[in-house]
């Protein structure tokens, strides 16, 4: 939880970083820590040069998955799953994460923006 908290405060306002929101009544295990943007693919790329690994866990809006190709959906019929898998970026997080390794990800991304 520490190392989220240390996420949400050091990129609160960076470029056009949407960062996960847990509502007060609710709780969040930050298994992963999910931000979004519009320049996902080129701030994935930037990171890697610094060898920072991110993730996109989801590529596929799950309508747009081969198991789901009897149903009948198409490309819009979701359009706001559609912008979620387009703009999802998962940012390395695990148990033993350092501090300094996480302020060097948060620098890199104030650097990009």
């Amino acid at each position: 939880m520490k190392l989220a908290s240390d996420y949400l405060n050091l990129l609160d306002g960076v470029g056009d970083l949407q960062l996960p929101f847990t509502p007060t009544q609710a709780g969040h295990v930050y298994h992963l820590f999910v931000i979004r943007t519009s320049k996902r693919n080129e701030l994935r790329d930037f990171l890697r040069v610094r060898e920072i690994e991110t993730a996109i866990h989801y590529p596929i809006p799950p309508h747009l998955q081969k198991c789901f190709s009897d149903q009948g959906f198409k490309k819009g019929d979701f359009p706001i799953t559609e912008a979620i898998a387009d703009t999802a970026l998962s940012l390395p997080l695990w148990p033993g994460m350092e501090a300094g390794e996480l302020e060097y990800v948060c620098d890199a991304i104030k650097d990009f923006f």
